[in-house]
């Protein structure tokens, strides 16, 4: 063997006995430590001081605006007022659709920035505005500091009397007209489901709409052209119609008044075949409206609840889906005045209104 391969034979040999001096001693929990003496035992760490708790902090104090959970499971309710776009809105922490003005500053807050925005562009400050299913009255409250008149219908007489109470408390009575009526297909007296305490707004004249809903009895409808025609009403320029799936009948009660204001008409459109009077087909929908009337809907954004950033784009006729769109439909000929975006240069303008 020559003297090359003895050194590469002797060095693999000492490297091969290093390796498993150091595995033996990982083996054993540590490695040798070259500072300490032969024999001596492993360093330990200094104990650590057990955690302490953090500090307690004073409870929050409770307010009339303190803001309840947007979801509440176990919360206690409590009533509250805020300011609401200038105005006193009084509600109470129970209800989605105050929980959303407690939170918020408003429910829907897109869709009461597209409504200020197309009517400022439709109408300025002469247009005439109509609310169907005013509920506690968030959308007539605010749309009245924006057109000439509101006309709101709504028929359950719980949240028919907080409508009252808020126009009084804001001094609207001039603002707002009051129609203690559904709106319908014909004049008659129809069982109404009422909602429960938690959602306010679900309540509808079509059975078995929400599983939380209970008749409590019958109440009225009219057509919406006969009271309008009652009321004076010559000309509308804005329509709101949130009726949880009886949109169908308040809409043939309104020929109409479509046919001769071609108002523009924001509304809910239940897409549900289980109920009958809701709409089946695009051909249905369509035929709701005169002749010329188009179609877009509002895309649901996450942050459209606090922003009121609303973004509006065409209606694709899609019925396989299931579930509640919020539409918008106008005439061909309002096609440039009809907002896509906001028109302000941000939602704080609105707020300050």
């Amino acid at each position: 063997m020559s003297k090359q391969k003895q050194g590469l034979l002797i060095g693999a040999l000492l490297f091969g006995w290093l390796g498993l001096t150091v595995y033996l001693a990982v083996g054993r929990g540590m490695a040798p430590d070259p500072c300490l003496p032969q024999g001596s035992p492993p360093q330990q760490p200094p104990p650590q001081p057990p955690p302490q708790p953090p500090p307690k902090l004073p409870a929050p104090k409770r307010t009339t605006a303190q803001k309840a959970p947007l979801f509440p499971r176990f919360a206690k309710p409590f009533e509250f007022s805020v300011d609401f776009y200038g105005m006193i809105y009084r509600g109470t922490s129970s209800n989605l659709i105050d929980r959303h003005i407690l939170h918020f500053g408003a429910f829907e807050k897109d869709v009461l920035h597209f409504m200020d925005d197309t009517l400022q562009a439709c109408a300025r400050a002469k247009g005439i505005f109509v609310d169907v299913g005013a509920n506690t009255g968030q959308h007539s409250l605010f749309m009245s500091r924006r057109a000439l008149k509101v006309h709101a219908f709504e028929p359950y007489p719980p949240v028919l009397a907080r409508l009252r109470q808020l126009i009084s408390l804001n001094k609207l009575q001039k603002k707002i007209v009051v129609h203690p009526v559904g709106l319908g297909r014909a004049k008659a007296e129809i069982p109404f489901h009422a909602p429960p305490q938690k959602n306010l707004g679900s309540g509808s004249f079509v059975s078995n709409f929400q599983p939380g809903n209970k008749v409590v009895g019958t109440l009225p409808l009219v057509r919406g052209d006969d009271a309008l025609t009652r009321a004076r009403v010559s000309h509308v320029d804005l329509i709101k119609i949130d009726i949880e799936g009886y949109e169908k009948p308040a809409l043939e009660g309104l020929k109409k008044t479509l046919v001769a204001s071609r108002p523009v008409v924001v509304l809910e459109v239940t897409m549900d075949p289980r109920h009958a009077e809701t709409f089946k087909s695009a051909m249905e929908l369509k035929a709701a409206f005169p002749k010329g009337y188009r179609f877009l809907r509002f895309v649901p954004t996450i942050s459209r609840a606090a922003s009121g950033i609303y973004q509006i784009i065409p209606f694709d006729f899609d019925f396989t889906y299931r579930g509640q769109r919020m539409l918008v439909a106008y005439p061909w000929q309002k096609d440039a005045q009809i907002p896509r975006r906001p028109t302000h240069n941000s939602s704080k303008a609105k707020e300050s209104k």
